[in-house]
């Protein structure tokens, strides 16, 4: 074996412990968008008793369709082993461990050597926003990793009909399995006709029309099914679901993205801001390669649409999930960079094993919050055998759930009492809040006390 190969399976290991560790670790259901699981969970029912037609009635739905179609698995070994929301969440936290080996292998595809690849799949190990989602039960990894195959798939030259009709497939994929990933879906399909293409008008046409063929004929097929079977078509509920991605305000598209990153990366963002504008000034000064193109053709690509929709045609307001679309190709970028100063002789080498020091650092750092989050179904645990021993009227648990967008935080009775238990609340890890809250609430969610607490009345 390779030592590069060593090297990444090595971190890809080391990558499916620490997510292992948090799934282990609890706050599956937290999210209210995790509650889609369980119709994951009643289609496996049925399917097993062999009504598939009752399985079908529970996955019939727009939002992220595939998600919980492909949930029917874990929820199908559930069946075997016992319900156990670890099961779906190990299940799913493996997609956040392909992304990192597909963002190296769309290095690789791009002409990067061996150890450029390995370095950016080692900074998306390295990214929190790559990491803290993989304890639930959520379809952003899913969606992510069948975007990034989209686009390794599409950029295979010579191209092959076969590469044109999975790219196209994948590029569904992406789009039934979390809808508002529908920009790398884009990407992925302008990169396969048009990165480095030195075929004629006649090949990419056929390209176009393979890619097209292959993304809506099982859309239509799924579609037409739905108008003939179902009460509430499909197409409808795709149409209405676009219309309620309007938690937040629009003006923040092009800020949000910032802030989002800023809080959850902290240095790592720093270098990619950095190496992004290095490199913006190497392109504008003539420096052509096929990855620096890339990386910064995805990056704009993805930013762009998320402040013209936002922004500009007030379409959908950006979340954090969002915006974390930009880190595979800063990734990319970033590498780029570690590698030419490793290549600029013995004092590159230096300071680039100083940089790649620093921001693991950074990274413990970061990934340090997530790992000892508590969330409110473990709080709940901690306190079991105390609760246990009261009566329903003398204990209280205060913000103890999930604070939605549009609620306030409890505040305890009017009585005297006792506190017994308290830990931070999962909303006060500031990239939380960064998925649907507007500024105003943001600013109550940082000044209000919104701690978990457990508190037993004293009269």
């Amino acid at each position: 074996m390779k030592s590069y190969t060593k090297y990444l399976l090595a971190l890809l290991l080391v990558s499916l412990g620490v997510r292992i560790w948090l799934v282990m670790a609890g706050g599956q259901f937290f999210w209210p968008d995790e509650e889609r699981y369980f119709l994951s969970r009643l289609a496996a029912d049925h399917l097993l008793a062999g009504n598939f037609k009752g399985s079908l009635f529970y996955l019939h739905s727009a939002d992220h369709f595939l998600f919980k179609a492909i949930g029917v698995l874990p929820a199908l070994a559930e069946s075997l082993w016992g319900i156990n929301d670890k099961i779906p969440s190990l299940f799913f936290s493996l997609f956040s461990v392909v992304n990192i080996w597909l963002v190296g292998k769309l290095a690789r595809r791009l002409g990067a050597g061996e150890r450029q690849a390995l370095l950016a799949s080692f900074l998306l190990a390295l990214s929190t926003t790559f990491l803290f989602y993989a304890r639930h039960m959520l379809p952003y990894d899913l969606a992510m990793s069948f975007g990034l195959g989209a686009i390794w798939v599409g950029l295979r030259r010579p191209n092959r009909a076969r590469d044109s009709i999975l790219c196209g497939l994948l590029a569904l994929a992406t789009f039934l399995s979390y809808n508002g990933y529908w920009v790398l879906v884009g990407f992925a399909f302008l990169t396969h006709l048009f990165w480095n293409q030195k075929a004629a008008f006649k090949e990419s046409l056929k390209q176009a029309a393979l890619f097209g063929l292959a993304f809506a004929a099982p859309l239509a097929l799924l579609l037409a099914l739905s108008e003939l079977y179902a009460p509430e078509p499909l197409l409808q509920q795709f149409l209405t679901f676009s219309g309620t991605i309007t938690h937040g305000v629009f003006y923040e598209g092009w800020s949000l993205p910032f802030a989002f990153l800023w809080y959850a990366e902290h240095l790592l963002f720093i270098l990619w801001l950095a190496v992004s504008g290095y490199w913006v000034w190497r392109f504008w000064a003539g420096e052509r390669n096929p990855e620096l193109a890339f990386g910064l053709a995805g990056i704009a690509f993805v930013y762009g649409n998320l402040v013209l929709f936002s922004v500009v045609l007030q379409k959908f307001v950006v979340y954090g999930r969002l915006a974390r679309q930009v880190v595979p190709f800063m990734c990319l970028l970033g590498a780029m960079a570690l590698e030419r100063l490793w290549n600029s002789g013995e004092r590159g080498r230096v300071s680039a094993m100083v940089v790649v020091g620093l921001l693991a650092v950074q990274a413990g750092i970061n990934f340090y919050p997530v790992i000892i989050q508590d969330f409110p179904a473990e709080f709940r645990l901690e306190v079991r055998e105390v609760r246990l021993t009261l009566d329903p009227g003398e204990f209280e648990f205060i913000n103890v759930h999930f604070i939605h967008p549009f609620s306030l935080a409890e505040t305890p009775q009017d009585r005297p009492f006792q506190l017994v238990l308290s830990r931070p609340h999962p909303l006060e890890y500031l990239p939380f809040q960064y998925q649907g809250y507007t500024p105003e609430k943001r600013a109550y969610l940082r000044s209000a006390d919104i701690s978990m607490k457990f508190v037993v009345y004293e009269d």
